[in-house]
């Protein structure tokens, strides 16, 4: 997923970098393109968001804050709410199609 945030200001001033103000939980922003990513396993990413309460809803989705900054003296910026659904499913509905695999 990828943020996007414009600045119709010219050099530095119109120069915008993401960052996360919440608790990543896994998660990682490039600074520079607003490219959010998941820097854990699927494993790790369940375990954080299970132990977490302060930034999961309950079903398990992780509320994050997006934060763009401008490049200037001062720096000015916004903050955005992200929504990440992550679809982890039941462990246990693992189908398979025959009884054996040889």
């Amino acid at each position: 997923m990828t943020v996007n945030a414009s600045d119709a200001d010219s050099g530095a001033n119109g120069d915008v970098r993401y960052s996360l103000k919440t608790p990543s939980l896994g998660f990682w922003i490039n600074e520079r393109t607003g490219e959010l990513r998941v820097n854990r396993t699927a494993d790790q990413l369940r375990s954080s968001v299970t132990a977490s309460t302060s930034s999961t809803t309950s079903n398990g989705d992780v509320d994050l804050i997006v934060v763009a900054t401008d490049q200037g003296n001062p720096p000015l910026s916004s903050a955005v709410p992200v929504r990440v659904r992550l679809g982890f499913g039941s462990a246990d509905s693992h189908e398979f199609n025959q009884e054996d695999y040889r």
